[in-house]
């Protein structure tokens, strides 16, 4: 990147270090110029009057990043998806051409990532959130404790699937789970943005742009294949959706073990049910039958996340029996 971009970038990023320094919100929405919108958790939110927010700052602070990030964002390729350079604080932009806003702003959303490490420890008060219905209770692993278990796993090197909801932690386990990775494996990840702490040396971490922004234009599929021949003793994967769902089951399939990715649902069954989905909207859909074939060979075991807490450990398999799969 030029010097002359690097700093602008470096100085709009000194315009805001205030706000991003906070430790107390969870994500910034900057649609509208003067106000930072800040989510302090629990749908409570604070607007905080900003200068430095001006309409030539909305404009431009994407345009920096998709250079930083070797991304377009324009008309044509209305979302950006990239983090906060040197840092593991995610940002996603749309477009204002695709925006009803009296502003005529981009909309630009900074998920902050907290500084606190988590280990395994941190994730382990099951509580059966209310949202469950009866049905969807947890019925395995009442003898076994979650520690256990998930030790069990990571040293059998099993194919896990990360389930939850927005702002569940997701990624924040992810991290944890990756402490038990042999330091001495070599690590390839593919992520879309830069949201995975990998403290291995021997390590290649991809980045691929699920809106196609990349310059390269290089796709999940590609991503995958490249993954597949530069050596990787484990593969992790960010979040599964119609671009790498079908991959990632195929690897697990054809003997790929440790792997893990992330998943949006609210429990295991709906896990299920957005995994058949994103395997529906390929370009050669397969049967239902296939479907579940794809997910008992490919993942191992559903871990559910709700409020930063580990509520349920589900084997696949027997996740596919109940549900009579």
């Amino acid at each position: 990147m030029p010097h002359s971009s690097s700093q602008i970038l470096k100085n709009m990023l000194n315009d805001i270090s205030p706000i991003l320094k906070r430790t107390d919100i969870n994500e910034i929405i900057l649609d509208e110029p003067g106000i930072a919108k800040l989510d302090l958790g629990n749908e409570t939110w604070d607007y905080l009057n900003s200068k430095v927010i001006t309409q030539a700052f909305l404009e431009n602070f994407p345009k920096q990043l998709a250079t930083w990030s070797k991304q377009k964002f324009d008309e044509k390729t209305i979302n950006l998806s990239t983090a906060i350079p040197g840092t593991y604080n995610r940002v996603n932009v749309v477009h204002k051409s695709i925006l009803r806003s009296i502003h005529d702003c981009n909309t630009i959303n900074i998920r902050i990532q907290k500084p606190t490490k988590f280990h395994l420890e941190s994730f382990l008060k099951p509580q059966i959130p209310a949202s469950y219905k009866e049905a969807d209770k947890p019925t395995y692993n009442k003898d076994d404790s979650f520690e256990v278990k998930i030790k069990a796993i990571m040293d059998k090197e099993e194919n896990v699937l990360i389930s939850g909801g927005t702002n569940s932690g997701k990624t924040s386990l992810f991290n944890a789970l990756i402490e038990f990775i042999n330091i001495d494996y070599r690590v390839v990840t593919i992520e879309d943005s830069p949201e995975l702490n990998i403290p291995h040396r021997n390590k290649t971490q991809l980045l691929i742009s699920k809106s196609g922004s990349n310059i390269s234009q290089t796709t999940y599929k590609e991503a995958t294949d490249i993954s597949t021949r530069i050596r990787p003793t484990v593969l992790l994967v960010g979040e599964l959706d119609t671009n790498n769902t079908s991959t990632f089951l195929r690897l697990g399939n054809t003997g790929h073990k440790g792997m893990i990715a992330t998943l949006h649902a609210n429990t295991p069954a709906d896990a299920i049910t957005a995994l058949e989905s994103n395997l529906g909207h390929t370009k050669n859909p397969i049967s239902l039958k296939a479907m579940h074939n794809l997910m008992r060979s490919g993942v191992d075991h559903i871990i559910q996340m709700h409020h930063h807490q580990i509520v349920e450990i589900m084997p696949m398999k027997e996740l596919l029996k109940e549900n009579q799969l």
